[in-house]
């Protein structure tokens, strides 16, 4: 709710504003030439939401943007301009990893064919005929970058595929939220390093949670790991710090009330 927004901003705000881990890579060209190409864009951005993982997206236009990023995501594109190639080619050398569809950047624009064979030999490939099929695919992916050592997982240790989440590792605390998407999913537990984590509070409810949970359809739940200490919204931050006995400089004004700055 708009309340709950408000209470949790300062950790909303923090989540949100995060560096993305990953380049997901839009191709209009490829829109044209392809019915295909939109659906599969979707499906791989879940794939990577469902990984937990934080996503920024380049495209023709915006290629020079590559050079924010460490990891390039390439669905179903199988049209490019010739530029766009020689970008990525350059991302490659200068240490960058492409993770693409079979067959992506094949032909240029005009659907003219384009020698993409650096790119082929230079990038790990995946196939999506369904969401299912790829997820896991997605997951042996990134975990081998090293990107998924704090994961929601179910029992056997894998993440399940009807739910969001994002996390963030700040001021000694570990947030992560959740949201059901197919259904209720129960069980589940956060790792980190393959060790299950306890003693996470839903900031949410003010709750303790347990090592396992279930996370409901369409309902969020943000788990804090990690200190006791309360998560305050921006307006609050100067009641907060005097509170904590911090530096505060005092000057009067006209009338010879205390403003308060930090």
């Amino acid at each position: 709710t708009a309340l709950d927004l408000n209470r949790l901003s300062d950790a909303v705000s923090a989540l949100d504003h995060q560096k993305k881990d990953v380049a997901l890579f839009y191709s209009k060209p490829s829109q044209v030439y392809d019915n295909g190409a939109e659906i599969r864009l979707w499906q791989t951005y879940r794939n990577l939401i469902g990984c937990g993982l934080r996503v920024g997206v380049v495209s023709d236009r915006s290629v020079e943007a590559l050079s924010k990023y460490k990891v390039l995501v390439i669905p179903r594109a199988y049209n490019c301009k010739p530029e766009t190639l020689a970008a990525v080619n350059e991302f490659i050398r200068n240490g960058g990893k492409v993770f693409m569809q079979t067959g992506s950047f094949a032909k240029d624009q005009y659907n003219q064919s384009l020698d993409n064979s650096y790119l082929k030999s230079n990038s790990d490939s995946f196939n999506i005929w369904t969401y299912s099929t790829a997820f896991s695919s997605f997951q042996s992916y990134f975990e081998r970058l090293g990107m998924l050592n704090i994961k929601v997982c179910k029992s056997d240790g894998t993440i399940p595929e009807g739910i969001e989440w994002e996390k963030l590792e700040k001021d000694g605390k570990l947030l992560v939220n959740i949201t059901g998407i197919t259904g209720d999913t129960a069980d589940l537990h956060v790792e980190k390093n393959g060790e299950i984590l306890s003693g996470a509070t839903n900031l949410m409810t003010n709750e303790k949670v347990g090592e396992t949970f279930t996370v409901s359809q369409y309902t969020p739940i943000l788990l804090r790991f990690g200190k006791d200490e309360p998560i305050v919204p921006p307006v609050l931050t100067e009641l907060w710090q005097k509170n904590q006995m911090l530096q505060w400089n005092t000057t009067g004004d006209a009338a010879g009330a205390n403003i308060y700055r930090v």
